[in-house]
């Protein structure tokens, strides 16, 4: 079968493809509100817990593989405005899980932060890369803020090892954020002041081994 890149940046088979994303995308919206609401609940307890046993499975010398598998579903739910909108929003976590509240960006970022100084498959990057690209202006400052997400997609845009079609992505969304922080309109482009901002707490991130 032939095989295009889709969205996401990520390969799928044209057969039959095109067909299931607009029959998905008619079911997707014509959910209620509450359905709204729990597949944005589903989906980011899917999203956490993967990323947790991925972790686990690093520590034991395992392939971590959950991300990947989980890959696809989040495509289709990324694709629905009106879910992205509620996992931005969040929704309060199982108590036996530990998370009083789950939120896309926060566990987007967790996704991107590489582990034991290796980045997350590219599958994985290009993914989430272009879901944050289509959320455009997020008005959550303070989760960019509390996650540092601006100043890890800043080094990821740096490292060696990134494609440059991904790193057209994030100095897109690096400066799109860079201005929201400053409070600054849509024209500006200094990168002065860009990298002022998403610089300022970067240490971490390179003691992870980021860059």
């Amino acid at each position: 079968r032939k095989k295009k890149k889709n969205q996401f940046g990520v390969e799928d088979e044209e057969d039959g493809e095109e067909e299931k994303k607009k029959v998905a995308k008619k079911t997707m919206t014509k959910l209620s509100d509450e359905d709204v609401a729990q597949r944005a609940a589903d989906m980011l307890e899917q999203m956490e817990v993967a990323a947790a046993e991925d972790r686990r499975r690093m520590r034991e010398g395992k392939p971590a593989m959950r991300k990947l598998a989980l890959l696809p579903t989040l495509r289709a739910t990324a694709g629905n405005p009106r879910v992205v909108r509620a996992m931005m929003e969040g929704v309060m976590g199982e108590p036996r899980t530990g998370s009083s509240m789950r939120r896309l960006l926060p566990i987007l970022a967790d996704w991107l932060r590489p582990r034991k100084r290796v980045l997350p498959p590219l599958g994985i990057r290009s993914t989430v890369y272009h879901i944050l690209d289509s959320l455009g202006d997020v008005n959550e400052i303070a989760q960019l803020e509390s996650q540092g997400l601006g100043q890890l997609l800043l080094l990821l845009s740096r490292h060696p090892e990134e494609t440059p079609p991904n790193r057209v992505i994030l100095r897109r969304i690096v400066d799109r954020w860079a201005r929201i922080l400053l409070g600054k309109s849509s024209d500006v482009r200094s990168t002065s002041d860009v990298s002022r901002v998403l610089e300022s707490e970067t240490s971490a991130y390179e003691a992870e081994g980021v860059l």
